[in-house]
């Protein structure tokens, strides 16, 4: 590969990232509505008077809905090749990851600090723990595999692409193509 077409492919590979994102963390957005529409909040525990940052129900609701949707999304506009829908969504993707971030670290703040022991026990509580470390963790991870392409990248870009074979070089170098 010429460093042009290393540089083409990462360009034309970067929505492959936001598939893998959406589809790494699709199981815990499921989860969390499945979670968010059978529970019984009226009679949990963690209905107990106290003021959440925000309501646990709706924390699940907004967290599995934005994914699924922008995964629904995302897959719709691959299957049917809109670049168009494509484009427009890789610019939200920025805001969307700091966006679940932000909601990734109010849970585990409601969880650590707002929740009492009872309420931390419920199936509630846990989805929201569970999503919120899923999603950090998945967004860790990202983080590191955009650094070791970037490096890699790099040392391509560095080295000037790759060698060309001994056999091209015999022919290039009178002094070898002599022997």
């Amino acid at each position: 590969l010429t460093r042009q077409q290393s540089v083409q492919r990462i360009q034309d590979n970067q929505q492959g990232l936001g598939l893998g994102l959406n589809c790494c963390t699709l199981p815990a957005a499921i989860a969390a509505l499945i979670i968010a529409s059978q529970s019984d909040y009226d009679s949990s525990a963690c209905n107990d008077g106290t003021t959440y940052t925000v309501d646990l129900v709706n924390f699940l609701y907004i967290a599995g809905g934005i994914q699924v949707g922008f995964a629904g999304l995302f897959i719709i506009g691959q299957c049917f090749k809109q670049e168009k829908c494509l484009q427009s969504m890789a610019g939200c993707v920025a805001c969307l990851s700091a966006f679940y971030f932000a909601w990734a670290v109010i849970g585990l703040y409601m969880y650590d600090n707002q929740m009492s022991e009872e309420c931390q026990s419920t199936d509630i509580a846990l989805m929201i723990l569970s999503w919120s470390i899923i999603d950090i963790a998945i967004r860790a991870l990202a983080c590191c595999c955009i650094v070791f392409f970037v490096c890699c990248a790099g040392m391509v870009a560095a080295l000037g692409g790759p060698s060309p074979a001994p056999t091209q070089q015999r022919e290039q170098d009178p002094l070898l193509s002599a022997v």
